[in-house]
């Protein structure tokens, strides 16, 4: 234990040293399929705190991370929950920020009606919380029959809809209207959640 503590910190002076200095080239970390590819969460580095490079990802429990550097992938991957734990504090009910439409950074949220709502910027949040109703009514509107997306359980996005069986289906991005219209009959059961 205390080595690996040890080493992790090794690894993360060594990459906010490197950061720093500039003396690692960014090349791309990880080529993603198309098809699995999605958006960032985060816009900050959970390492150094810097402005993401997002071309340089890891992948953890199924979200994209972005960081900022080549040099902060190996503290990263070394012990990936510790550097996580602040984007995991809850559960939000969006893929993109109401306000700007461009992916969430779970680190930034606001609560509106019992749900978490992510933004995708600190610069998003006055607005939001300034008149939040204005900004959630695109993710009430529309004539569908669901009010949570048959694939991921989150809220859905009502301008992101799919036709099933004469009626509109709703779900919280493209990313699972794509999973939707591939495979309609095995969400379907979903839908009366």
């Amino acid at each position: 234990m205390k080595y690996t503590t040890q080493l992790t910190s090794l690894l993360l002076a060594v990459s906010l040293a490197a950061c720093a200095a500039g003396t690692y080239s960014s090349h791309p970390a990880s080529v993603q399929d198309p098809a699995q590819a999605t958006a960032p969460i985060n816009e900050t580095c959970p390492i150094s705190g810097k402005a993401v490079d997002a071309s340089v990802t890891c992948d953890y429990e199924g979200m994209v991370v972005a960081l900022c550097c080549m040099n902060c992938k190996p503290a990263f991957e070394a012990d990936p929950a510790k550097y996580m734990a602040k984007y995991k504090t809850a559960a939000y009910v969006n893929e993109t920020c109401p306000i700007s439409g461009k992916a969430v950074d779970a680190s930034v949220t606001c609560e509106y009606e019992g749900m978490v709502v992510a933004l995708c910027c600190m610069n998003c949040k006055p607005a939001f919380e300034a008149d939040p109703a204005k900004y959630m009514a695109k993710y009430k509107t529309a004539t569908y029959v669901n009010e949570t997306c048959p694939i991921s359980g989150k809220m859905v996005d009502g301008s992101v809809t799919c036709e099933y069986e004469g009626k509109f289906v709703a779900v919280c991005c493209k990313k699972c209207k794509r999973t939707f219209e591939a495979d309609p009959a095995k969400y379907a059961a979903n839908l009366g959640k």
